[in-house]
């Protein structure tokens, strides 16, 4: 057995031209299947010169059970790819479909042929989300990661030997009745923090901060007068130096005087400030790898003990909220569409809204904790 694991590592099997070429083990908006669904995925290779039939041939994900799956009468061409989704749906007929899927914190990954035999493994690998992992150059033996994936196609995007981990913080998240500072650092000296403030995923693309319109006003009925485009900006700081997390509570609310509704004059905006939360975002960068996952803190200037009930902090970007083309929790440009073409109608419950958009699935990434 330990011969086996030698040749496999390194990539080549005699007389086998067909090898795992690049996966994805937590799909969320890269690239979706036959249903609209966004599920795992594995390229396969043939960097052979004849094509290859791997009726027989099978895949899996556990050293326990090698053929866990079993391929149909499949061929593959000299120099093409072969796409097989890890969704357990198990189909073989037009789409290949697993009977697993991947986990993302890292699972072997074998291909044997009909015979049995062991041709290509992938060692345990944990892969961000939308992240894919694969060989460059196309069927070589060095593996990278890449943060655009080419399912089906060859390893051609920018390759990234590391992923980072995300900053450490000196506080963790729950219940303050002091302020203090926060401190992030990272394991790795070379790396720099970005970090932010306003719930936003911190990015390099905001450092000079990056604006998004809102609409508070809309012309509910006919003859109102419309409202202007707000304005409001994501912004991304790069660390230097301790933060201060202070009580906030007395301070302008931000997002509780964003209109939900398409009512000309919403009458639900709080009279004072309201009871908030400092949400601390940072993100590891160094040039040569690739970015950390977010790491996500929430602190409550409260007193341990202040609530009988469980607290939910559910963190997300503004503008996918509040963003007047993209906020799905908006009247927003679906409403004024509407009333473009309806101009003597009056709003209901049924009117168009960016919160109603119809025939296509909306989904944001988010931060969820629970207290």
């Amino acid at each position: 057995m330990g011969f086996v694991f030698f040749v496999l590592f390194a990539g080549r099997v005699s007389g086998q031209t067909v090898l795992i070429n690049e996966f994805m083990a937590s799909n969320f908006q890269t690239l979706s299947d036959e249903d609209g669904d966004f599920e795992d995925w594995i390229e396969l290779y043939n960097y052979g010169e004849e094509e290859v039939n791997l009726s027989g041939w099978t895949l899996s994900d556990d050293f326990g059970n090698p053929q866990r799956w079993v391929f149909p009468d499949t061929v593959i061409g000299p120099g093409d790819f072969l796409l097989v989704w890890a969704s357990g749906k198990d189909r073989k007929d037009s789409t290949l479909h697993t009977n697993f899927s991947i986990s993302s914190d890292g699972e072997e990954l074998i291909l044997a042929n009909s015979g049995g035999n062991w041709v290509d493994l992938v060692p345990a690998t944990s892969v961000p989300t939308d992240v894919s992992y694969g060989r460059k150059p196309d069927g070589g033996m060095d593996w990278y990661y890449f943060d655009v994936a080419t399912p089906g196609e060859a390893n051609i995007t920018q390759p990234y030997e590391q992923v980072l981990e995300p900053p450490v913080f000196s506080h963790t998240s729950t219940l303050y009745s002091d302020d203090f500072q926060l401190v992030l650092s990272h394991p790795d000296p070379d790396v720099t923090i970005f970090y932010t403030l306003d719930g936003s995923g911190p990015s390099k693309a905001n450092l000079e901060g990056t604006e998004f319109p809102f609409k508070n006003q809309y012309v509910q009925n006919p003859g109102q007068q419309d409202g202007t485009l707000l304005v409001d900006t994501l912004q991304t700081f790069e660390y230097g130096e301790p933060i201060d997390v202070q009580n906030i509570a007395s301070q302008p609310d931000r997002n509780t005087h964003k209109s939900s509704t398409w009512e000309h004059e919403p009458t639900y905006f709080p009279g004072s400030p309201v009871n908030k939360a400092t949400v601390v975002r940072a993100v590891a960068w160094r040039e040569g790898a690739l970015s950390s996952p977010v790491a996500t803190e929430t602190f409550f200037h409260e007193p341990s003990g202040s609530y009988d009930l469980s607290i939910t902090s559910i963190t997300i970007n503004a503008d996918m909220l509040y963003g007047y083309h993209k906020g799905i929790y908006v009247a927003g440009a679906d409403f004024d569409s509407w009333r473009d073409e309806n101009p003597d109608e009056y709003a209901s419950g049924n009117s168009p809204a960016n919160y109603r958009r119809r025939g296509v699935e909306y989904e944001y990434p988010a931060h969820f904790q629970l207290f």
